[in-house]
């Protein structure tokens, strides 16, 4: 079993590195093999996890490889430099670390040719040797969202339960539908996720109900909701998981919960 997820909005903010970084944890602990890709040009994921990497061991650099038609097989070996252990103390789960050098390459990248298939390409590389890839996307719907979209089987939307909580969301449904029917006819949209969630507050209830109404019977809405938690917010600074610094809060039976519904749903595939 191998499965490529995106975890993708045009929204920023909404938790998209932190449920990367606690669902992939959280399928580690489940003897799942799982690399994180930070495929986001201000690197989010690799700053959350502490990671300072060689700009010629992160994934910008693989990408600008295969736009130079570099060899298969010095592209397998730069790829298994860059990828990393996390330190997160977690049996089973790797890192590819972004760089801000990502930025420069979205002109030349919106030149090259298949231009949708550059992550496709290096995750054929190393997609056998996991259970399951998440891809951390940047809060955009340009060529490196369209990449991971690319590349992935299915996509799981962050959604947080606070105002302007659907705003973009019909833009991101729009751009799914429109990979799958010309890019890539595998993609499917694994669920919905409602993060940052307070339910003592009638607003955030409210919005929860209006997310429900939202996905109705045609996407899945992943529950319980994530509730908001100072310990999550804390995890980014710590470079540690919910599951390290407060196991028995309600995110990480959250996260745990929704890493063994995707675990489930991926066996069925």
């Amino acid at each position: 079993m191998n499965k490529t997820i995106s975890i993708a909005s045009c929204k920023g903010g909404i938790g998209k590195s932190t449920s990367v970084v606690n669902i992939g944890t959280a399928l580690a602990m489940q003897g799942q093999k799982v690399l994180v890709i930070d495929n986001d040009s201000q690197h989010n994921l690799s700053a959350y996890l502490n990671i300072e990497s060689n700009a010629e061991f992160t994934l910008p650099a693989l990408m600008k490889m295969v736009m130079e038609n570099s060899a298969d097989d010095e592209l397998e070996i730069k790829l298994t430099d860059a990828v990393q252990k996390s330190i997160i103390k977690t049996k089973h789960l790797s890192v590819l670390p972004s760089h801000i050098s990502m930025a420069g390459l979205e002109m030349g990248i919106a030149m090259a040719t298949r231009r949708e298939y550059i992550l496709s390409k290096i995750l054929d590389c190393v997609k056998d040797e996991y259970s399951f890839i998440l891809l951390d996307c940047l809060p955009s719907l340009g060529i490196f969202a369209l990449n991971a979209l690319t590349a992935s089987d299915s996509v799981i939307i962050p959604v947080e339960t606070h105002f302007g909580a659907l705003e973009g969301f019909d833009q991101i449904l729009t751009t799914i539908k429109m990979v799958k029917r010309n890019l890539n006819p595998k993609l499917e949209i694994e669920g919905v996720i409602m993060t940052k969630h307070q339910e003592r507050t009638n607003f955030c209830r409210s919005v929860r109900d209006m997310i429900r109404e939202e996905c109705g019977e045609d996407i899945k809405l992943f529950e319980p909701p994530v509730p908001y938690s100072i310990k999550v917010a804390e995890t980014s600074a710590l470079g540690v998981s919910i599951f390290e610094h407060d196991p028995r809060n309600p995110a990480a039976a959250a996260y745990e919960a929704i890493a063994k519904e995707v675990a489930a749903y991926a066996k069925q595939s």
